[in-house]
């Protein structure tokens, strides 16, 4: 469906701008002004945002990992009394 809307709405018209558009647009150009068009570039946080998450879940994914090694390695050294024991 997405497809045909697509090429329903490439087959539609342009509508001709008015004359003192095009009058204008000429003038400014005969005047030596440039015009800049926006381009569209993405907001900051669009970038930002899931960045700063997935670092947010390294990090902890980081920090669960050192715990769970480092309470590891705390059960396998024998206390004084379990190694006099035996």
């Amino acid at each position: 469906m997405n497809m045909d809307l697509r090429t329903k709405l490439q087959e539609l018209p342009a509508p001709e701008p008015p004359t003192e558009l095009r009058e204008r647009i000429r003038a400014s150009r005969a005047a030596g002004e440039r015009v800049v068009l926006p381009i569209d570039t993405p907001r900051w946080w669009r970038l930002t945002i899931p960045k700063a998450a997935a670092a947010a879940i390294v990090l902890l994914t980081l920090t669960w990992a050192a715990s769970q090694w480092f309470s590891s390695r705390d059960r396998d050294i024998p206390t004084g009394a379990s190694f006099f024991a035996g």
